[in-house]
């Protein structure tokens, strides 16, 4: 029994994570993957981003690209104001 193929961690320290059940002694995956973010800044300190596939290789370029996003400042998973980010023309 091992769930560790329903998680996945990025080299920015966020994770991939998908939902799963216990169908006897195996590990049966459901639902979507998700984004999750982590900042001890933050309230809530995590932050759950659901990435709409359930094709792993899928949610992780998402996951790449809103971590990209992110490290850029033009993504906010809080949903808090839209921040301008940086630009080639800066």
């Amino acid at each position: 029994m091992s769930a560790a193929k329903y998680r996945a961690e990025l080299a920015d320290g966020s994770r991939l994570e998908r939902d799963y059940k216990l169908d006897g002694e195996r590990a049966v995956g459901y639902g979507s993957w998700y984004w999750r973010v982590y900042d001890p800044d933050r309230r809530p300190k995590r932050q759950r981003v659901n990435l709409r596939t359930k094709d792993k290789s899928a949610a992780m370029r998402k996951a790449m690209e809103l971590a990209g996003a992110r490290s850029l400042g033009t993504f906010d998973p809080w949903g808090q104001a839209a921040s301008t980010g940086v630009s080639v023309s800066e």
